[in-house]
């Protein structure tokens, strides 16, 4: 994930109406089914260990037993969720849940220029934990001495450990992509979610910027209070299906009609 650079409002100067640094559009959702019915095929596209790049249909995702369709939380930058969505809408229509979400995080984020500077954090109500956890990957990704403090640990950690570094990178290597395994290391080792030496859990939290060195600010993005239930399938599908050939039938009727 690329460093950010200082701007205006990081150095506390600033020419209203501006951009802060860095902006963090934060969504809950009710439960984790709901939410990954929302964004599982953007993560998959993002971090999956097999699909990353692969745009998923919506039948194709479905069928697949994906590691995002379980997570507790979501996060990515908002440049790739761009990139995701302009292919994901080449793959036929969205559905309900998703085009409500991505709807109300592409208007909330109408004013994030450059789209570098914005990324996109997820979790369930309640669930404080996993803010945090989310929430951490934002500090990672716009704090670039962080990320190389983060890095020389992990580097260290693979010399010091060997072992545990190579059973925690095949833990990683189950759920990621290989891209996102050193920004995953310092979210999880730092709020101990993993079991590790002590002094590793407490060597990541210890490096982690206060919150006025953040570099960002957290918007909420407000969903609707109802969201849409799973979409209808089969029968839609037959309904659709038998609309159709109906409609040919009339056509064939009204061609011979006219000869």
């Amino acid at each position: 994930m690329p460093p950010k650079s200082k701007s205006k409002a990081q150095s506390g100067t600033s020419d209203a109406p501006s951009t802060p640094l860095g902006t963090v559009l934060s969504l809950t959702f009710p439960d984790i089914a709901t939410m990954a019915r929302a964004l599982a095929r953007i993560s998959a596209f993002i971090e999956d260990p097999e699909y990353e790049n692969v745009p998923l249909s919506v039948d194709t995702i479905k069928d697949l037993d994906l590691p995002c369709k379980r997570y507790a939380g979501h996060n990515f930058p908002l440049q790739m969720f761009d990139q995701c969505v302009a292919k994901l809408s080449k793959m036929g229509p969205m559905t309900s849940i998703e085009t409500v979400t991505i709807r109300a995080i592409q208007e909330s984020s109408k004013q994030i220029k450059p789209r570098s500077i914005g990324y996109v954090i997820a979790h369930v109500e309640g669930d404080t934990g996993t803010f945090n956890h989310e929430r951490q990957h934002a500090i990672y990704f716009f704090n670039q001495d962080y990320q190389q403090r983060v890095e020389g640990i992990w580097n260290s950690t693979q010399a010091t450990y060997p072992a545990w570094s190579q059973q925690f990178s095949a833990h990683l290597g189950k759920m990621y992509c290989e891209r996102v395994h050193v920004d995953e290391f310092q979210a999880i080792i730092g709020n101990r979610e993993y079991e590790c030496v002590q002094k590793l859990s407490q060597l990541v939290s210890s490096i982690l910027p206060k919150e006025k060195d953040w570099g960002f600010t957290i918007v909420n993005v407000v969903l609707p209070k109802v969201l849409p239930p799973e979409d209808k399938e089969e029968e839609d599908e037959e309904e659709e299906d038998g609309s159709d050939a109906k409609d040919e039938q009339i056509y064939e009727a009204e061609d011979g009609l006219g000869e």
